[in-house]
């Protein structure tokens, strides 16, 4: 949005490091707590600070709840959901319950703060047309709503990079339960020998579980934990793969997908989310159910033993990727945005 001539003010959560002189926008840190959410207020305290009377103001998540709240009429409202399998909030218990109503609203207070961003917002963009629907089955706008969809881009990998050599399969994704890195493991555990190499690129909080795992099924030896990799490290592993698997639970629109589409290598994939929508089962990917190693490591099988149907599927996918860009994201985003400006 910069490089088409516009200003460009980030406000971020006081997580990490922010390289804030490196960047292109101006960037604001708001502080940011364990209890989540209090965290909205802190971003609508931030906005009001700033008494912006026009403008864009895109909230990305819960955090946009009370930004409508805090500014002037003539400041135009966008709110998107990143959620991978957003919660039903359509299951309110009925009656006079009022214990259980206030249980209710405690376990899903993040999604509601979320449904309220994206319900006073003037307009609601969505990363896939599944978080579209999703959404809007699970009680999350209005019946006035407007929603459209913009797919995420890849940022480009850092070009002229030597593959790193003895990477066979690449996950790119949080050591978290829905990425279903789990049962990767138990996919690879079900292979023939030899096996081949498994690079787990991220870090998460089901690192520890997953280690046991891979001791416990004997396959430790071919599983490597990289942690996260900066961005020429991660070209290199890429290019030097033989596929990227994703064998999520549940995803919105993952960029890892894209990366590797990107860098022109098979994907092999669970059929959740919008992963679908980016790549397709026989053309672009091999897609399979979530929560079934068998079916996974016969997917992997293939694709490890047959030249042909990796050339072509990589082939597919390059051309396919070269669709995601942020050049083509920004060029919508600002397209919408024109649309609803006062």
């Amino acid at each position: 949005m910069v490089a088409r001539g516009h200003e460009v003010d980030v406000i971020y959560s006081g997580i990490g490091s922010i390289p804030v002189g490196q960047l292109p926008y101006r960037a604001h840190v708001v502080p940011h707590h364990e209890r989540l959410y209090l965290n909205p207020v802190e971003f609508a305290r931030f906005v009001w600070g700033q008494r912006l009377a026009q403008g864009i103001l895109h909230a990305h998540g819960y955090e946009g709840a009370f930004h409508r709240n805090v500014t002037s009429r003539k400041v135009v409202v966008v709110a998107t959901s990143h959620h991978p399998n957003p919660p039903d909030l359509c299951d309110l218990p009925d009656g006079g319950h009022l214990i259980q109503q206030a249980r209710w609203a405690r376990q899903r207070i993040i999604a509601l703060l979320e449904r309220r961003a994206l319900r006073s917002a003037d307009l609601v963009i969505c990363t896939s047309a599944f978080s579209r629907l999703a959404l809007r089955e699970r009680g999350y706008f209005g019946q006035r709503t407007r929603v459209e969809v913009v797919h995420n881009g890849a940022p480009p990998l850092p070009g002229g990079q030597n593959p790193e050599p003895g990477v066979e399969l690449v996950c790119v994704a949080r050591l978290d339960c829905h990425k279903g890195i789990d049962v990767l493991i138990r996919a690879l555990a079900l292979l023939e020998e030899p096996r081949p190499r498994l690079d787990l690129v991220g870090v998460g909080r089901e690192e520890d579980r997953l280690r046991e795992l891979a001791h416990r099924l004997r396959v430790s030896h071919k599983v490597r934990f990289r942690g996260q990799l900066d961005r020429e490290e991660l070209a290199s592993c890429l290019a030097g793969a033989t596929a990227l698997v994703l064998p999520s639970r549940s995803e919105n629109f993952p960029l890892a997908v894209l990366e590797a589409m990107q860098a022109g290598v098979v994907v092999v994939a669970t059929r959740v989310g919008g992963i679908p929508e980016a790549v397709r089962d026989g053309r672009e990917a091999l897609l399979i159910e979530p929560e079934d190693p068998t079916a996974l490591a016969e997917a992997l099988s293939r694709v490890l033993r047959t030249p042909e149907l990796r050339r072509r599927l990589a082939a597919a996918a390059l051309a396919r990727g070269k669709d995601f860009t942020w050049e083509r994201a920004a060029e919508e985003y600002e397209s919408f945005y024109a649309s609803v400006r006062r």
